[in-house]
């Protein structure tokens, strides 16, 4: 819905005679939201998901931010998992692993 609403816009402008750069004001961005979620979809086949979200202990509110961007709320860079992802996973998994293995 988010980019939809983009592309109306950007069409309206540029039906209305603006000059519209579709690689910069829709294709970036995409892009941006596509490689976001490509970060949570390896993490899942390479187990850093599956450790945060199996995790007995899950750290807060960071599970909540990850089910947002699997929502598709992938733009919203006030999330730090969107703004930092590929770290953002990296270290909860660790972190993750961490408390599992102290209360082993």
């Amino acid at each position: 819905m988010n980019l939809s609403v983009c592309v109306a816009n950007l069409a309206v402008r540029q039906l209305k005679g603006d000059t519209v750069d579709w690689q910069t004001e829709y294709a970036e961005p995409l892009m941006k939201g596509v490689n976001v979620f490509r970060t949570y979809v390896n993490a899942w086949y390479d187990d850093r998901l599956p450790e945060i979200f199996f995790a007995d202990t899950q750290p807060e509110p960071y599970k909540a931010q990850i089910c947002s961007v699997l929502a598709g709320y992938v733009w919203d860079e006030n999330n730090t998992c969107v703004a930092h992802a590929e770290k953002a996973v990296t270290h909860l998994a660790e972190l993750c692993m961490e408390m599992k293995s102290k209360g082993s």
